[in-house]
This record gives C-alpha cells, sequence and structure tokens, in this order.
C-alpha cells in the first residue's frame, strides 16, 4: 500500500495526546455532576472546527436553526482557516475560534474549555459523523442541558475514545453512517424543528466582491454577462483525492474545442506552479490562473459568474454550488456520498469508478488510488455534458 499525503495518513493522535483528552473528557463529566455552569436556554452552540467544504455543507442548518429561533443567540466553534467563512455568514451571532494546530496543547485546551463552559449554552449540537475527541471535551465542558451528536466513524480518532467521547452527549443519534445533509436533517427531527433545510449551501457575496470580479473579468477580455468560461479547481490538499493534471489539460481543451469556452484556474497561492503548469500545456487556449488572489466571497462572485465548475472534491465545489451553477466533481470512494453530491442531481454531478472497495475511509488498498486515477477524461466529459444540458 502506497503513502499518500491527506487527513487520514495518520489520522490518530498519539497515545499521550488521546489519555490526554480522556482526561478532559473524565474532568467535563465529573464538573457537570458536582458543579453544573449556569446556562441560558436561548443559547445555542454548535460545532464545525474542520474545513471550508465542511463548513459549507453545515450552512443549510444554521439558516434553519435561525429562522426557528430568531430571537436565540447562535454561536458556532471554528477553525483559525474559517475566519473569511465567518465574515460571510449571516445570521450567526458569533464565533469562538480553536487553531486546530494547537489542540493538543494542554494550556491552550483548558483556556478554550473554559471560556466554553463560561458562556453556558442551552443546547449544544455537533452535526459530524468524522467526530474528534478535542469538540466532544467542548460538548461536555459546555454544559449544555441538551448535547446532540452523532455517532460517528472511527475516521479522526481510534475507535474506544470515540466510544468514550460519545458519553458527551445526552441525545446521541445512532445508525448507519449517512450524508451530512441526511445528518443534519436528523439533528433538526431531533430538536423538533419545523424548517426543513434548503437544498445547498448559502455563501454571502457583498457588491465590492461582485464589484473586483466583475472588474477582473474585463482585463481578461471576458464580458461579465456572456459567461463563457469555465471555473476548475484541480487541485487538492490531500494527494489522495487527486486527479491526474493532464486529465484536467484535456478538459480544458474540450471545453475549448466544443463549447467555446475558455478555463479559469483557482486554488491557494501554494498550488500556483501546479496550476501554472497545467495552463502551460494549453499555449493557445485562454486559461487564467488566480491562485491565491480571490478571497472566500470573491471565489463565490466569480463561480457566479461562470458556466460550469470542474474539479475534486474540495472548498471550491462546495462554494460552485452554493452559486447555483452546474458542477461536476471528480471523486473516489474514500467517502463518497458523506458530502457530495447533494441538491439538484442533474446540474450537481460525479465523475467516480465505483468499486468493491469503496467507503474505505481513504484507508486505500492498491498501489495506485484506483478508485480516482483510473476515471477517463471521456467519463468527465460525459458528465460536463450533461451537467451543461441541466442548466
Amino acid at each position: 500500500m502506497k503513502d499518500y499525503k491527506s487527513d487520514q495518513d495518520a489520522p490518530h493522535p498519539t497515545l499521550n495526546k488521546e489519555f490526554r483528552g480522556l482526561f478532559f473528557l473524565l474532568m467535563g463529566r465529573f464538573l457537570f455532576w458536582i458543579c453544573p455552569p449556569r446556562v441560558r436556554r436561548n443559547r445555542i452552540l454548535l460545532f464545525r472546527p474542520e474545513r471550508m467544504g465542511d463548513y459549507l455543507v453545515f450552512t443549510p442548518l444554521l439558516r434553519a436553526l435561525r429562522k426557528e429561533y430568531p430571537r436565540h443567540e447562535i454561536r458556532v466553534v471554528i477553525s483559525t482557516e474559517l475566519r473569511a467563512i465567518a465574515r460571510t455568514t449571516p445570521g450567526v451571532d458569533g464565533f469562538f475560534i480553536r487553531d486546530r494546530e494547537r489542540r493538543y496543547e494542554f494550556r491552550s485546551r483548558l483556556l478554550d474549555l473554559l471560556e466554553i463552559r463560561r458562556w453556558g449554552a442551552g443546547t449544544a449540537i455537533y452535526p459530524s459523523q468524522n467526530r474528534e475527541t478535542w469538540v466532544d471535551e467542548m460538548a461536555i465542558w459546555s454544559g449544555s442541558r441538551t448535547r446532540l451528536g452523532l455517532e460517528g466513524k472511527t475516521l479522526m480518532t481510534r475507535s474506544w475514545i470515540l466510544h468514550l467521547g460519545q458519553l458527551s452527549y445526552n441525545r446521541l443519534l445512532r445508525g448507519r453512517p449517512r450524508s451530512e445533509m441526511e445528518n443534519m436533517d436528523r439533528v433538526l427531527e431531533e430538536l423538533g424543528v419545523r424548517t426543513r433545510l434548503e437544498p445547498r449551501p448559502h455563501v454571502e457575496v457583498s457588491p465590492a466582491n461582485d464589484a473586483r470580479v466583475l472588474e477582473m473579468l474585463r482585463e481578461w477580455n471576458h464580458h461579465p454577462s456572456g459567461k463563457r468560461w469555465a471555473l476548475m479547481a484541480p487541485i487538492s490538499r490531500d494527494t489522495i483525492r487527486a486527479w491526474n493534471r493532464e486529465g484536467f489539460a484535456q478538459i480544458i481543451r474540450q471545453l475549448h474545442g466544443q463549447r467555446g469556452l475558455a478555463t479559469i484556474l483557482v486554488g491557494a497561492a501554494e498550488d500556483a506552479p501546479e496550476l501554472e503548469s497545467i495552463r502551460d500545456t494549453c499555449p493557445d487556449i485562454p486559461v487564467h490562473v488566480c491562485a491565491g488572489t480571490l478571497d472566500f466571497a470573491e471565489l463565490a462572485a466569480m463561480a457566479r459568474h461562470s458556466e460550469v465548475f470542474i474539479g475534486v472534491e474540495s472548498g471550491p465545489l462546495h462554494i460552485a454550488v452554493a452559486a447555483g451553477i452546474p458542477s461536476v466533481c471528480i471523486m473516489g470512494g474514500g467517502l463518497f456520498g458523506q458530502f457530495f453530491p447533494y441538491g439538484d442531481r442533474k446540474r450537481n454531478r460525479v465523475a467516480h469508478k465505483p468499486l468493491p472497495c469503496y467507503d474505505c475511509e481513504w484507508k486505500c488498498i492498491h498501489e495506485t488510488v484506483r478508485c480516482l486515477q483510473e476515471i477517463t477524461t471521456g467519463r468527465v466529459w460525459r458528465e460536463v455534458e450533461i451537467a451543461l444540458e441541466a442548466r
């Protein structure tokens, strides 16, 4: 089995760190029994301290809770890398921002837990099945009278400590793993909320964000009303989720040759060399690279002005779905169906190759990630055409 760069390469913290987590879990339960904090029933605390895509998929739950509880104070625990997204989330009264890199430092962890305890939420909700111990700790330390969580997977921690973490919740939703959208529906049902989930994430784009994107398009000689370009995000932070670069270059050629579309390549600043290498393989085609030049809201504005999105399973995919444009995700089987597809299945397409080893939680047993690397450009292009026809 080949080693890959992934969140799941070494998903389990060292035993020392996990015993530290066990200490805080037990301490939280002890404090809850002997000295429960003062809580306020009109405060709701939610935990979503993961990545951009995870947070975006979670936004329909936020909007449903805000609609159901307009006078409640709602706060969300997020990671530092989601600061920019936080500014575009309407209906949230505040955030607890946590540094994931410091989540196993004793002093930092204790201060974070005490802050959560002092706030005194009446309800605490962790709506993810990829549970982490440090978030389970925050749930029990919150002192909330209603602590709602999902049974969870062993993706991010060992099974024994995952089961201990489940003791942090007095309302635990059990059952087979489902998609994130289905899980959020279960959360609303458990809370007795009548409001239903919206079918796609929500991204707030200001007129200033839109104006900057339109100016960029004009500089590239693209008329904003024409929508004659595709948005493409070919880079994954986890190499195990990556498709081949030549495949993306071939799709760029087909977009231009068969549909007359230019391509805008987007990614982080560190992705610039790879994005430029894809562009350089298509010298006679208009391809523009945006590597770290767009913030979160501007990327959403760029998506709104695009004809179609094509890319791997990542944050820009969910931004494109939120923007309402046809989207094609080139996706493997590690967590197939958990985060995508959702919404309009005719417009939101998946290019994939089903194999018996699907749902491996990215613990690949092959020398190459066959479920991704054996996806042909022909298969991807068929999905692109279906998505475009569904506009």
